[in-house]
């Protein structure tokens, strides 16, 4: 079943100079050039491009180009061909034409100017535009990316569309923008929880003042009712401010009857009985015997002798 197939078309990032005695073939890339080449396989990864087959010339640039795409798209089936090494378009056409059926997605690793007059011939009219004409830059480490419907062996001058044409910059702009965003998420993501958390922790600290309040209220009972039952204050006996609550007892005891006296000796009809005897239990003086009424001097006491038996 013929379905439809991709194909990118990628130039060798930067190559070194340094050692002007090696073989072109031999030079391998700068420090730009790494940087590059991890900045390819990195968008190759966000832009989810997995080669079924990837066709990657033999020159040292172009395999070190290769090594971090391996790694990051690890495609299962590689070949190094020293044919697209430095040659013409119409060379490079013969290997597309002998790619496999099963093969829907490929990438080929070159050099200029090969690569950059085989995108302006794929390319057909609607989006030749996007590739820089001839004679312009198709810089090192760019990629142009085709899709077209129908066989390997079928495919033919201006019949695929160009729906992709990334130089390093761009790749690179793309990156930053990506980790810019992937940070923005993970801030807001952040946020998030820190929210939850802090209505949370409202209802928490709302809930245990609640509860604080009501166990106060509930412990503030005993307290008035401990002050109701509070003792009467200690009254220290024989203190004269406060009464003894004790009633005082007194014991009344009977006079022992007197024989009777003899009329000379009867006190004068002037005089005022003696009331009788009080016996407390405390032993208290006799009381005097009022005065008359018609004198005021007091009656002589009169002394009153036992009668002998």
């Amino acid at each position: 079943m013929r379905g439809m197939k991709t194909l990118h078309l990628l130039r060798h990032a930067k190559s070194s100079w340094k050692d002007p005695g090696l073989d072109d073939h031999d030079r391998p890339l700068s420090k730009r050039g790494r940087e590059t080449a991890k900045g390819i396989a990195a968008y190759l990864r966000r832009a989810k491009i997995a080669p079924d087959l990837v066709i990657c010339s033999t020159a040292v640039r172009a395999r070190q180009t290769f090594d971090p795409i391996a790694k990051t798209t690890k495609p299962p089936k590689i070949v190094l061909e020293k044919g697209i090494y430095e040659v013409a378009q119409e060379k490079i056409w013969k290997h597309l034409w002998k790619l496999p059926e099963s093969a829907e997605c490929v990438i080929l690793i070159g050099h200029n100017p090969g690569l950059h007059d085989l995108a302006l011939e794929l390319a057909d009219a609607d989006s030749a535009e996007l590739v820089p004409a001839r004679g312009g830059k198709f810089p090192t480490g760019a990629m142009a990316s085709f899709c077209f419907d129908g066989a390997w062996n079928a495919v033919r001058p201006h019949s695929a569309m160009l729906f992709s044409y990334m130089r390093p910059k761009a790749m690179k702009k793309e990156e930053r923008k990506t980790r810019a965003n992937k940070k923005t998420g993970e801030a807001a993501a952040a946020k998030q929880p820190a929210k939850k958390t802090t209505k949370a922790k409202k209802l928490v600290t709302k809930t245990t003042t609640r509860r604080t309040a009501k166990g106060s209220a509930q412990k503030a009972k005993p307290k008035r009712v401990t002050a109701a039952r509070k003792a009467p204050p200690k009254v220290r006996i024989g203190d004269p401010s406060v009464a003894s609550p004790r009633p005082t007892v007194t014991s009344i005891a009977p006079r022992p009857a007197a024989s009777p006296a003899p009329a000379s000796l009867r006190p004068s009809a002037a005089t005022t009985p003696l009331p009788p005897t009080l016996m407390p239990v405390a032993p208290a003086p006799e009381p005097a015997p009022a005065a008359a009424a018609s004198s005021p001097a007091a009656p002589p006491k009169v002394g009153i002798k036992p009668t002998p038996t």
